[in-house]
């Protein structure tokens, strides 16, 4: 057992710092909705890779990245460096990061001007294996400062609830200016098509990476002294792999990772058809899908207003189901009532009102529901330095990025096989695709994202840590250190 440096009494959280904290959320949502968002378009309908491969890429990535996040989460625990456990990291990702997010969208032209696209294929495997284990040198670290800039239990949910409406909102901003001012519809017909443009977007994505890491880095920089410490680095790979163990099994965390696994299978294939849906299925111009996208900012203020009252009312386990079932029913009703015949027409403009409003109420649920998951974890680390005297927010918070990263890998990859099933096209243009397959379409859909919403949400009402277990446990602590520190006197009397 290798215990942590107790922290220096630490200054409270102002509003800069919950400020620079939050914004660096960002980072992670420009790079998460350009993987679920765009990618899958991009190398689909730009580039005409075939979805299968688009698909099977990714997934090669997922696999390959799949353990970096519990070993780069022990490695932020156990750092011992002048900038600390996690800013050495956050500092170092920063510029990696944002270049390897730019080569994504920016292939050399000889291959995606070949005919053969296996060259395409493996680029592909290669830069977004890249830029997967460099976001997790900053994600992993940065979320794990949550637990140690404040213990509230309160104060947590308010904090990384903020960085959840930066996380929405940075990609959504993004994402919307793409639409706008990026993606050119009226050279090609569509803008999902406009290579030139994504590679334009990648550009000022991988600057606006950039710039949220540092600002994150930099505003929470002054808080690296009154930080949990690293005592000493276990030696030997076998040791270091059972402390990882010893966190990993607790019971609320396998539960929060089941669910969130399963909640990524459900959100990749949601993301990675969303604009299949909305310029295929229901006809909407490149102006409407920006518009309905941009709604996400205001779900992202809406969350942030109410998911602090409902967690004090309810508990964060009974909220953050309540938010997920809102989402749940709102993600699939404008699909099913287009299967049972109630949806009206495409040419009337109530569809896009029923969209942009169910997108809206949906994103309101999925946005609070990930806060409250988020401080749910926060709130494992002292049950964990309880049960095994260290400090591992790292490790812990390592299991939210691994399956934020299975939206890129399992999610899109079964986006991809409902692609392939249903033969869609890879050269389409709105309005071209058979009603055969928007049916298809439609049919695999709301299942898909019923049944691993559904999983999701069933694992959730595993978890055990609840407000009086919290502040027992930060009972425990405050005395296990007052013990420790009689102790250190007497001996040194």
């Amino acid at each position: 057992m290798t215990p942590t440096a107790p922290a220096v009494e630490r200054p409270p959280v102002d509003a800069l710092t919950r400020f620079s904290y939050a914004f660096g959320g960002a980072a992670y949502g420009i790079k998460g909705n350009g993987y679920s968002y765009f990618l899958m378009l991009c190398y689909g309908q730009a580039f005409n890779m075939p979805s299968a491969q688009v698909g099977f890429a990714l997934m090669l990535a997922f696999l390959f990245d799949a353990f970096s996040d519990p070993i780069v989460g022990y490695l932020s625990d156990n750092t011992k460096s002048p900038l600390g456990r996690r800013h050495t990291y956050m500092y170092g990702a920063a510029l990696p990061v944002a270049l390897a997010f730019w080569l994504l969208w920016n292939p050399p032209d000889i291959l995606v001007d070949t005919p053969d696209k296996t060259g395409l294929f493996w680029f592909l495997v290669v830069v977004a294996i890249g830029v997967r284990l460099l976001i997790t040198f900053y994600e992993v670290p940065c979320t794990a400062l949550a637990a140690e800039l404040t213990t509230d239990y309160d104060d947590r949910t308010r904090l990384l609830t903020l960085r959840s409406v930066f996380v929405f909102s940075g990609g959504v901003v993004m994402a919307a200016s793409a639409l706008f001012l990026i993606l050119d519809s009226d050279a090609t017909g569509s803008a999902f098509t406009d290579a030139e443009g994504f590679g334009v977007y990648g550009f000022f994505a991988a600057l606006a990476i950039f710039t949220s890491i540092m600002v994150c880095a930099l505003g929470t920089h002054r808080h690296i002294p009154h930080l949990h410490k690293a005592s000493s680095v276990p030696q030997g790979f076998g040791k270091a792999m059972r402390e990882v163990y010893e966190t990993l099994k607790n019971p609320s965390l396998l539960a929060l990772f089941a669910s969130q696994l399963a909640g990524a299978a459900a959100f990749g294939i949601g993301a990675a058809l969303i604009y299949y849906l909305h310029g295929f299925y229901w006809e909407f111009s490149g102006d409407q899908s920006a518009i309905i996208t941009a709604s996400v900012l205001a779900s992202a203020f809406t969350a942030l207003a109410l998911t602090s009252i409902v967690s004090k009312k309810l508990g964060k386990r009974e909220g953050a189901i309540l938010f997920g079932l809102l989402a749940l029913v709102l993600a699939i009703t404008p699909v099913s009532l287009r299967l049972i015949g109630v949806m009206p027409a495409n040419e009337s403009p109530v569809v896009f009102w029923i969209v942009l409003l169910c997108v809206y109420g949906e994103y309101t649920g999925f946005i609070a529901m990930s806060a409250l998951v988020r401080s749910m974890i926060a709130d494992l680390a002292e049950d964990n330095e309880i049960r095994t005297g260290r400090r591992s927010e790292g490790v812990l918070f390592s299991v939210l990025s691994f399956t934020r990263k299975a939206v890129d890998g399992i999610g899109i990859m079964a986006a991809a096989l409902i692609l392939t099933l249903i033969s869609w096209p890879t050269d389409a243009s709105p309005g071209e695709v058979s009603p055969d397959a928007l049916s298809r379409l439609a049919l695999f859909y709301v299942p898909a994202i019923f049944v691993f919403w559904a999983i999701m949400l069933l694992f959730i009402g595993r978890y055990r840590i609840n407000r009086a277990d919290h502040e027992e446990n930060l009972r425990a602590l405050s005395a296990r250190a007052a013990a420790q520190a009689e102790d250190h006197g007497s001996h040194s009397g």
